[in-house]
């Protein structure tokens, strides 16, 4: 499960639509703006029934909203809570560690640096959540 976190126009949906394609068909449960849900509660249910079956998903929202998003999973289930919980301390920002052992991954966007066009890191970043989400 991939969590894009930022601030509005960090990128969040841009992401998703570039690795659209490529991740079609592999019946991944993609969120692109959490922000605008009313309820958590369908939302919540998906992420947690897809951390359950060990289904990939991609979910974006802005980062007070990932808070409160992370408040309603821990209701729902204190393990996947944990492991977002370690994630959000262990972001991705600057680069793309090569060692996870989570099945949570959380991409903190407010570095706008990220998708700066003379850095690589937006190639590693969708090549790692087209890896990730596969």
């Amino acid at each position: 499960i991939i969590f894009l976190t930022g601030n509005p126009g960090d990128g969040k949906t841009f992401i998703i639509r570039t690795i659209e394609d490529q991740i079609k068909g592999n019946d991944i449960y993609i969120e692109t703006d959490v922000n605008k849900v009313e309820s958590y509660d369908t939302i919540v249910s998906r992420i947690v029934e897809c951390y359950d079956k060990n289904k990939g998903a991609i979910v974006a929202v802005n980062e007070y909203p990932f808070y409160k998003l992370q408040r309603e999973i821990r209701n729902a289930s204190r393990t996947l809570y944990e492991q977002i919980h370690s994630a959000k301390n262990q972001c991705v920002s600057y680069g793309i560690s090569e060692s996870r052992t989570s099945s949570v991954v959380v991409i903190d966007l407010n570095e706008r640096n990220l998708l700066d066009d003379k850095s690589n890191i937006p190639v590693l970043i969708l090549d790692k959540m087209c890896a990730l989400i596969s």
